[in-house]
This record gives C-alpha cells, structure tokens and sequence, in this order.
C-alpha cells in the first residue's frame, strides 16, 4: 500500500513539472536562425555563417532554475559559408570532414545560473549554461553564457512567427584543435585556433505542423 502511495505521489510530481514547463522551437526551415564563427588573426578575420540552425529549449518560465530544462540546438557542419567558395569546400572536406560528421551539436546538461528565476513579457535573463558541445565526432563539456528574451504574442510578433517567443542568444569560445580539428597549414597566419561562435535564434511555443 505505501509502495503505491509512494509510485502515485512520484507520478503526480512529474506530471506537475511537465506540465509548468514550455518548449519553444524553431520555425521548420527557418534560415533567419544563425550561428556564426569568427577568427580574429593577424592577416585577417574570418567569418563563417550557417543558416541551418535549429533546436529546442524546454523549461519553467516561472522557475528557471527550480525545475530540470532541456534543450538542444544543431547546424549542419557543411553549410559554413566564409565568402569563398574553395575555403568553403576545404572547411568541409579536410577540416570538418562533413562526410564523415554532418552535424554539430550543442545539448543542454543543466542551468547553472540565472540572472533572475523567472522571465516575463519583455523581460531578459542571463544564463549560464553547462552542456555537452559535439563537433567532428568529438563531445566536450562546455559552458556557456547566453540570454533570453521573452516576447508575449502580439501583432508585432505574429509578423515573424505564431504562438510566445523566446530569442536565444549566445557568444562563446571554441578552442576546435580539442576537438580534433587540424589547424589549416594554409592559413596558418589567418586563422586562430580559439574562434568566436555566436548563435542567435527566435523560438516559438506554437505548434508547428512539421517537426525539426
């Protein structure tokens, strides 16, 4: 009898977190979400952005950091456009190796920080997040530093997407030999090994008709 009272209770507690939590996703084919990198070296900065970005972030806007949240954001690796296109074509076969690793990936492991536990209409918080960062077939432990702004639905709002929306952004570091990546002997003096990714995205709580 506890046993079942103890299983009720436990089943109770998980539909009520589920049931505070939002996901907000990304729009089907929606090339207005970017990541970008950046290499700041002596002889030049290089830029890279990839229009492929997409993904989900599930959490208590009431609660931010009270309740587990998940989330997860992927490009594909071989829709990096730098302005060249033989640099393009180098990045995705002898550095990347797109062929072999398609995706990047960051997955949510856990909210370590919140500038404020709840976030409403208008309003931004900053997070630190710690996660797991999958690039060339390798996965590491980052954290990463990123904000949220919360959008109600309104007219202005209904002119980019239906339904509440949540930009997410986010600049941090990616040191990409730790991920198994060569540093390109050609650019030797035009490439940094730590390059700059910034991502920026707005995500809904409609329900969109085709999946990501």
């Amino acid at each position: 009898m506890k046993m079942g009272l103890l299983s009720t209770v436990l089943v109770l507690a998980a539909i009520s977190v589920a049931e505070a939590q939002v996901e907000f996703r990304t729009a089907p084919n929606d090339r207005r979400n970017v990541l970008t990198f950046k290499s700041e070296a002596p002889l030049e900065t290089i830029v890279g952005t990839n229009n492929t970005l997409r993904g989900f972030f599930r959490f208590d806007p009431s609660d931010i950091t009270g309740k587990p949240a998940a989330a997860e954001f992927v490009v594909d690796a071989d829709a990096f456009k730098t302005g060249i296109d033989l640099r393009d074509q180098h990045l995705r076969e002898n550095y990347l190796e797109t062929a072999k690793y398609p995706v990047i990936r960051f997955t949510l492991d856990r909210i370590l920080s919140a500038s404020r536990n709840a976030i409403r209409d208008g309003e931004t918080v900053e997070l630190t997040l710690e996660g797991t960062f999958e690039l060339h077939g390798v996965k590491r432990k980052e954290q990463i530093k990123a904000r949220l702004v919360y959008m109600a639905a309104s007219e202005a709002t209904r002119s980019r997407l239906p339904g509440n929306l949540l930009r997410v952004v986010a600049d941090f570091p990616i040191k990409y030999t730790d991920y198994g990546v060569q540093r390109p002997q050609m650019l030797l003096l035009k490439l940094n090994e730590v390059v700059t990714v910034n991502v920026d995205m707005i995500l809904s709580d409609a329900k969109f008709e085709a999946a990501n």
